[in-house]
C-alpha cells in the first residue's frame, strides 16, 4: 500500500525488518554526509521532522508494519521545479522504486510541477534504477574537503555580496559557464533557471565577481555548524575569478573548521586549484532530472496566446497561470 507519509513511518522504516540505510538523496545542503548503512536515532528524528517541512510532499510504501520505502520531495524556488529530499529505500528491488516513483510523479504533476531533480552518490545502485524510471543524468560532481585556503597576491576588490539587481547578469554567467546538457535540464530561460535554483535557507551567503561591468564569477557559502559548503560559477575567460572568490568567501566565513567544495566535472580549474591547496576528494555525485507532464501545463498549452513580433515569443497564458499557481501555493503554506 502506498499512502501519504507520517512521521512515525520513519521509525517503522528503521526498526521493523532490521537496520535500514539512511537517506540516499542529497539536496545541496546535505552533501558531505553519509551514506549511513543503518539510521541513527538522530537521523531518524531529522528525517521524521523533514517530512513535516512546509511544502514537502512524501509517500510511504507499507506492507503491514514493515515500511520498505519512503520518498519525499519539495519545490525549489517555485512549484514548477521540485527536488527529492528524502529517499529511504530498504529494498534493492527496482519494482519498489518504480511503484513509489510513479505515484510521486503524478502527485507532483497535479501540483503544477514540471521537473523533478535528484542527486545521488555515483556508486549508489539507485542511479541505474532512477534512470529506468525516467531520470536523465545531466551532471557529475566531485566533493572536495580540506582547510580554509587563500591565494596571496590575488585581488578581491572586484568581489562583493550579491544584490537583487545582479540576477540578470548571473543568468548570463550561468549560460556562459554551464554545459549545454546541464542547461537543458536546469532551464534554458531565465524563469526556468530561477525556478530550478537549489534552496539552501538563511544560512548562506552569495558573492559576485564583477569585471568590465559584467559578472565573471559567483560563489555561494552554505553554513552547517562548524562546516561549510562552497559552490562556484566562473566565466571560462576569467582566470582570476576562482581564486578571488575562494579567498573572499572563505575569509568572510568565521568559525568554519571544515570546508567542502562541490565542483562539477567541467570545473577543472577549480578542482586543480583546490587540490594544490591541500583539498582531497571525499565523494562523487551524479545529478539527475526527470521531466513531468503536468495536466495543468497541457491545458495551458491549448489556450496559449502568443504575441508575435517580439523576440522571444511571449506565452501570456503560461505566465498568468504560473503566477496564479505560485500565489496559491504561497497562500496555502504561509
Amino acid at each position: 500500500m502506498i499512502r501519504t507519509s507520517r512521521p512515525a513511518d520513519v521509525i517503522r522504516y528503521g526498526v521493523f525488518g532490521g537496520p535500514a540505510p539512511g537517506n540516499r538523496a542529497y539536496p545541496l545542503a546535505s552533501v558531505g554526509t553519509g551514506p549511513s548503512p543503518a539510521m541513527s536515532k538522530r537521523e531518524v528524528m531529522s528525517a521524521a521532522a523533514s517530512l513535516r517541512s512546509n511544502g514537502t510532499h512524501s509517500l510511504t510504501l507499507a506492507h503491514g508494519r514493515y515500511v520498505p520505502a519512503i520518498v519525499a520531495a519539495r519545490p525549489r524556488v517555485t512549484v514548477r521545479a521540485w527536488e527529492m529530499t528524502q529517499l529511504l529505500v530498504d529494498s534493492p528491488e527496482a519494482a519498489t522504486c518504480h511503484e513509489v516513483f510513479g505515484i510521486l510523479f503524478r502527485e507532483i504533476a497535479h501540483r503544477g510541477g514540471e521537473r523533478l531533480f535528484l542527486r545521488l552518490r555515483e556508486d549508489d545502485p539507485l542511479v541505474r534504477i532512477a534512470a529506468s524510471c525516467g531520470f536523465t543524468k545531466y551532471g557529475e560532481e566531485t566533493l572536495l574537503a580540506g582547510p580554509k585556503v587563500s591565494f596571496p597576491g590575488v585581488s578581491t576588490e572586484s568581489v562583493r555580496e550579491v544584490k537583487p539587481v545582479d540576477e540578470h547578469d548571473l543568468f548570463r554567467l550561468y549560460n556562459a559557464s554551464t554545459p549545454s546538457r546541464a542547461r537543458f535540464a536546469l532551464g534554458m530561460t531565465a524563469d526556468q533557471w530561477r525556478a530550478a535554483r537549489e534552496p539552501v535557507g538563511w544560512r548562506s551567503r552569495e558573492y559576485i565577481y564583477r569585471q568590465d561591468d559584467a559578472a565573471q564569477g559567483w560563489a555561494q557559502v552554505i553554513r552547517k555548524g562548524r562546516s561549510a559548503i562552497l559552490t562556484l560559477m566562473s566565466h571560462p575567460n576569467a582566470d582570476n575569478s576562482v581564486p578571488a572568490l575562494v579567498t573572499h568567501a572563505m575569509s568572510r566565513s568565521w568559525g568554519v573548521g571544515n570546508w567542502y567544495v562541490l565542483a562539477g566535472d567541467h570545473q577543472v580549474r577549480l578542482q586543480a586549484l583546490m587540490g594544490q591547496r591541500g583539498h582531497w576528494e571525499v565523494a562523487r555525485y551524479v545529478t539527475m532530472a526527470r521531466a513531468i507532464t503536468s495536466p495543468v501545463t497541457v491545458a495551458e498549452a491549448r489556450r496559449a496566446v502568443r504575441i508575435r513580433g517580439l523576440n522571444p515569443a511571449v506565452d501570456l497564458s503560461e505566465r498568468y497561470q504560473s503566477s496564479t499557481r505560485e500565489k496559491s501555493y504561497a497562500a496555502r503554506n504561509s
